[in-house]
This record gives structure tokens, C-alpha cells and sequence, in this order.
């Protein structure tokens, strides 16, 4: 323990601030947060969706890329992570690509190394393209059904605006070489490109070993994003078994996405297995209630609250909604997955204006965010199987 103890007095007597972010001649992005009694670090690189965004065309061409990325050139990246003890993800989100590689405290260089394999031009063969798309197609036969109604969701409130980044099946079955290059030649420019390192690292130290592996990248200015339009409330079906109702919400700090959050958080704990879904975007998006036991339930639940109700709901929503930020700020990978996927969509984006917004919260305001989810405000999904 004597080691961990010294690294701690050492951050503390330096007088470090808690993380540091950095952003490039080239406009990419470091950000370095220790985390000095963990065990791994996570390194986490981000490459927001602007200029890619799904359009039926390419849809699904990200998501593809993403897993021939994590392959790496030889196709063997996992594997050499794993001798070590590290390990190797990857997901595609509606507003960036994430691939997340953990280690050992003592593994920072081999991390990075690792990661710079996967900033090379795709190096991918027909053969191995048919390979990702069939294991793709497999993954889209074991979608569970919140994840089926989720998509009904999203595709009746926003349509070809905001496309599910699973992707068509066919438009990945035939996709070229050439066309995935195409796309990261596009997404995986500087200017869209966050690197977050957190775990037991130097300050210092991680941010300029994080900066060799992004600074030889050619500069390119901040391509402007393409917000989803307001969307529309609405009833669909999904091919799922359960129920959902979501409220749609503008950007993650606003006053009306954090109610909604709230909302969902204290209303699931009224009802058995209820689920609450909800990504962090500057854009337009869904904070989605929803349960798969049942297709019927949860849309007389919320119809038929009450002030009396709402009234018992409030503060525990609201603590449960603090906690849902704070739960994602307590590990390496949280952190990074947090301030990763807002940084990417913004410099300035952070999930302590969220809890700024969650602890100013009213009464009054909370209602409103339980209203955004009754009928005629919200979509309402139910399942059809």
C-alpha cells in the first residue's frame, strides 16, 4: 500500500487540479483525469458522428467500421491486450464511436500504442468485410426487446433524422473497402477526435504521452453539427414483447431533459422491472421509460398520476437522478465514458452542468418533466408480440 500512498500525497501536495484538458494545433482533444486509487486505466477515444451522420445510404457503415477498427491491422489487438491482463471494446453511438481499451496501472504506453494502430487507414478485405457483417447480422437476431422498443421509439419521434446506428443489414452486407475508408476518412478526422485517459497516471506525464499518439494528425477545423428536429409525440408498435413511453427532450443539460430523467427514474420504482433509457446528447433525444414484462401497465400508471403522487415522487427522483450521474463518474471507464461522449459533441459539455440542473430542480418542474411522459406529450410503444 505504501506506493498508492505516496502517489496520493503526490497529487495532492503538487497541487494538481482534478483533470486537464487539452486541445491540439490540430484541433483534436486530451483530456487526462487520475484516479490515483484505481487499479487499470482506461483509455478511451472518441470520434464524434459530425459529417457521418446515418442517412440510409451509408446507414450502418459506422458501425461496421467500428468493428473492423478494433481489429486492428493485423488483427490481433484483443489478443496481445489480454496477455497483459487489458481488454478492448467498442460501440457505435448516434453522436460518436467509441473504442475504450483497459489496463493494468503499468500498461499506459502499451494502451496507447495499441490505440494508434487503430487511427491507421482501414486495411480490410472483402472476405473479412462478408466475416463483420454476418457477425452483425447475428448480433441483430439477439437484440433484446427493451432494445426493439427503444428503436420503435426513436424512429417514430425523429425518423431518418436520428437512425438507429445498429445500421441495415443489407447497406452492410454490401459495403466495399473502399466505402469504410471513406467513412473513416471522414469521422476519424483531428477536429472529431476526444482522447480521455483516466486511472492511476500522472497528470502531466499521460497528457503528453496521450498527445504523441494524436498530434501528427493533419489539423481540420470543427465541423458544424446537424441537430435532430424537434420530433413528434406519437404511438407505434415494436416487434417486442413490453411497453415504453418516452419524452422527448433537447439537450442533456436542460432543465426539461434533466425533470425527465428524474420523471422516469421515480416512476420506475412504482412499477416491477421497469427500465430507464437515456444517452447524453447536445442534440434532441429520448428519455425512455419502459418494462418487458408486460405489455400492459405502464401507460395507465402514468396517465393516472396524480399531484399526490408526483408530490411522493419528487425528491426521490431527483436523487435518483443525481446518482445516475454520479454512478458514471466513479470508475475509470465511467469517467471516460461520460466526458468522452459530451466532449466529443462539445468542449465545452460536461456532466457537472447536468447536476447543476438536477440540483436546482422544483417541485413545479419535476411535474412538468412527469407530464412530458402522458400521452398526448410522449411517444408511447407497445409491444406486439
Amino acid at each position: 500500500m505504501l506506493p498508492l500512498a505516496v502517489a496520493v500525497a503526490l497529487f495532492t501536495t503538487q497541487g494538481q487540479p482534478p483533470r486537464l484538458r487539452t486541445v491540439l494545433p490540430n484541433n483534436s482533444t486530451i483530456l487526462v483525469e487520475p484516479m490515483p486509487n484505481e487499479k487499470t486505466i482506461s483509455i478511451q477515444l472518441w470520434a464524434a458522428s459530425r459529417g457521418v451522420e446515418e442517412r440510409p445510404e451509408i446507414h450502418g457503415l459506422r458501425h461496421l467500421m467500428e468493428h473492423i477498427i478494433a481489429l486492428g491491422p493485423n488483427r490481433d489487438i484483443d489478443q496481445r491486450l489480454e496477455t497483459v491482463g487489458g481488454t478492448l471494446s467498442a460501440r457505435t453511438f448516434r453522436d460518436a464511436t467509441q473504442i475504450e481499451i483497459d489496463v493494468p496501472a503499468s500498461q499506459l504506453s502499451l494502451g496507447l500504442e495499441a490505440m494508434s494502430e487503430m487511427l491507421k487507414p482501414i486495411q480490410v478485405t472483402p472476405e473479412q468485410i462478408a466475416i463483420e457483417a454476418k457477425i452483425i447480422d447475428q448480433e441483430g437476431g439477439l437484440r433484446e426487446d427493451d432494445n426493439l422498443l427503444n428503436e420503435a421509439a426513436w424512429d417514430r419521434a425523429y425518423g431518418q433524422t436520428a437512425l438507429d446506428p445498429f445500421g441495415d443489414i443489407e447497406v452492410i452486407r454490401a459495403a466495399t473497402p473502399a466505402d469504410l475508408e471513406a467513412v473513416r476518412k471522414r469521422e476519424f478526422i483531428a477536429s472529431n477526435l476526444v482522447l480521455v485517459v483516466t486511472g492511476p497516471v500522472d497528470l502531466d506525464g499521460a497528457t503528453s504521452q496521450a498527445a504523441q499518439l494524436l498530434t501528427a494528425l493533419p489539423k481540420t477545423d470543427f465541423v458544424a453539427r446537424k441537430d435532430r428536429h424537434d420530433g413528434t409525440p406519437g404511438d407505434t408498435q415494436a416487434a417486442a414483447y413490453g411497453e415504453a413511453r418516452a419524452a422527448l427532450v433537447p439537450g442533456y443539460a436542460s432543465m426539461r431533459t434533466v425533470c425527465a430523467l428524474a420523471a422516469a427514474l421515480g416512476i420506475g420504482t412504482q412499477l416491477d422491472d421497469c427500465y430507464v433509457t437515456y444517452t447524453p446528447s447536445l442534440s434532441n433525444g429520448l428519455v425512455i421509460l419502459g418494462r418487458t414484462d408486460s405489455n400492459k401497465g405502464l401507460e395507465l400508471y402514468i396517465d393516472g398520476l396524480d399531484q399526490a403522487a408526483m408530490s411522493g415522487l419528487y425528491n426521490r427522483g431527483k436523487a435518483l437522478a443525481a446518482g445516475w450521474v454520479r454512478r458514471q463518474m466513479n470508475s475509470p471507464s465511467g469517467v471516460g465514458h461520460i466526458r468522452g461522449l459530451l466532449l466529443s459533441q462539445d468542449l465545452g459539455a460536461r456532466p457537472e452542468t447536468m447536476l447543476d440542473s438536477i440540483n436546482s430542480m422544483t417541485y413545479s418542474q419535476f411535474v412538468a418533466g412527469v407530464n412530458l411522459f402522458k400521452i398526448h406529450n410522449s411517444i408511447s410503444v407497445e409491444g406486439s408480440q
